[in-house]
């Protein structure tokens, strides 16, 4: 991964977090997208299931948001985290 950067919806109260991926992640990502197209897909944090998306477009640029988080401060953890390398995300299909 090449970034994580926090983000705060003042309308809908909530944290997200913009992932940017580096080169190699982002083709990778992008055929995913495209293999998985109108297909929920589970997105992971260290194993464990942060939310479940269906793919409605192909991923091409290599920068999504996980969003729905509790808070700002939530973002900024899950943000810091990943930047750093303690948390691993990945993506899988939904079963």
């Amino acid at each position: 991964m090449a970034d994580a950067r926090p983000m705060f919806g003042e309308t809908s109260q909530q944290g997200s977090v913009l992932v940017r991926l580096d080169r190699e992640r982002a083709q990778a990502f992008a055929k995913f997208t495209r293999d998985h197209l109108q297909k929920p897909i589970n997105i992971l944090i260290d194993g464990e299931v942060s939310a479940t998306r269906v793919i409605r477009d192909p991923v091409v640029s290599g920068s999504f948001p996980i969003s729905g988080l509790a808070s700002a401060k939530a973002a900024d953890a899950l943000s810091a985290r990943l930047a750093s390398g303690r948390s691993v995300l990945t993506v899988a299909p939904a079963d």
